[in-house]
């Protein structure tokens, strides 16, 4: 993972209880499983994981091996939980606070970062960025396994990131990155498809969710959590009020059916387009291919796919 040009936070030293188990624990340089059920134990009684509790974790990993399931199920639990808080909308300041610890938690950061992306409803554009580096620096000199592909999809669809299920340009050029480093290694079968289907979810008009961004994703929050009140409800939210005989009574009022009609042809019309491969498209994806000077077998497997594509929609 890249390192951040700014110092790692400074974080409230640990009380003495907290301490003490880090030392006795770190003593010999390995975490067990019955002291990976100590560190549960010392925090998560109260049922919250404060900034003390996660930055002595921070500090336990950096001298241990961090090699045992137990401990690192509880690490990444135990800070997710802290970064995440109940609403599992990770703050700005949260994400910086993890991109930074992160970035010098060696090969615990990829695992973190991706398993916060998985748990939260939405996380700041710097966190996002902070799991692909990490990913990328956890396969640099190693095959996608079926856990890194993993990973990967998670970077890409999690809903907590902005866009949802639409690959952005910095994801694809991402892609793109980490096949390149990884050909001809024995990556994982998966990887592949992964792969290809995720540069032509880029570039094949898919228009990004705007119901799965950070705003709207708040905003929904706010809407349920209010207390109920008579408010306009847009569009759809005014078709169904009354239940279905005020749903029949509006669709048979003037204009109200037309409306519905032109609603849902606008919606069919866009992903028919959608689905559609263009010659801006093709283009796109042959200069991504060729971005890197080299030709790999997923690249490959690609333009063979896009040929495939237009092929079927010329009959």
């Amino acid at each position: 993972m890249r390192q951040s040009a700014a110092a790692v936070p400074h974080d409230p030293p640990a009380g003495p209880v907290l301490q003490a188990l880090v030392d006795r624990i770190a003593a010999d340089g390995r975490v067990s499983a019955d002291e990976a059920l100590d560190v549960r134990r010392a925090v998560f009684p109260d049922g919250a994981v404060d900034r003390t509790e996660a930055a002595a974790l921070f500090a336990l990993a950096g001298r241990v091996a961090n090699d045992d399931p137990a401990w690192l199920e509880a690490f990444i639990e135990a800070v997710g939980d802290h970064v995440l808080g109940a609403d599992k909308l990770v703050t700005d300041a949260h994400a910086a606070w993890l991109v930074a610890h992160a970035a010098k938690a060696g090969t615990l950061a990829a695992p973190l970062l991706v398993k916060v992306l998985d748990r939260a409803e939405s996380v700041p554009e710097a966190l996002a960025v902070a799991a692909r580096e990490a990913v990328a620096a956890a396969v640099a000199d190693a095959p996608l396994g079926a856990r890194e592909v993993e990973w990967v999809r998670t970077c890409l669809f999690a809903l907590s990131v902005d866009g949802g299920a639409h690959v952005s340009e910095a994801e694809a050029r991402w892609l793109f990155a980490l096949d390149a480093a990884t050909d001809g290694r024995a990556n994982d079968p998966a990887w592949p498809d992964v792969f290809v289907k995720a540069i032509l979810n880029h570039v094949m008009g898919q228009r990004p969710a705007a119901v799965l961004s950070r705003d709207s994703q708040r905003a929904g929050r706010d809407w349920l959590e209010a207390p109920a009140k008579p408010a306009p409800l847009g569009f759809l939210g005014r078709a169904f009020e009354g239940g279905l005989a005020g749903y029949i009574a509006r669709v048979t009022e003037a204009g109200e059916a037309d409306a519905f009609e032109a609603y849902y042809a606008k919606r069919l019309a866009e992903a028919d387009e959608d689905a559609r491969l263009t010659l801006d498209e093709v283009t796109r994806v042959v200069a991504l291919a060729r971005a890197d000077g080299k030709r790999t077998a997923n690249e490959a497997r690609l333009l063979d796919e896009v040929r495939r594509l237009e092929a079927a929609q010329a009959r």
